[in-house]
């Protein structure tokens, strides 16, 4: 049991860690948010337009996958284009 235990915990680590490179590879912030599970909520600050959501982790990837040209995320959030 200690190691089903020990094998989550370095699992969400290295998620937390993902979600962490991710948001900063956009040129945001993180301001708030625990990796627990895909559908974990954290909240993403965009400097460029001033403005923060919520977003999931799931979201926020599959929103990536959306754009064209590394386009930041910040067009199907906040509908204006922020490039990075």
């Amino acid at each position: 049991m200690n190691q089903h235990r020990d094998n989550t915990n370095e699992f969400r680590a290295r998620k937390q860690l993902e979600m962490e490179n991710l948001v900063r590879s956009r040129n945001h912030i993180l301001l708030e948010g625990t990796y627990i599970n895909n559908t974990s909520r954290f909240l993403v600050y965009c400097p460029i337009h001033q403005r923060s959501h919520d977003n999931s982790l799931l979201n926020y990837k599959k929103s990536k996958k959306a754009t064209f040209n590394n386009v930041a995320l910040c067009y199907l959030l906040f509908k204006t284009y922020c490039y990075s």
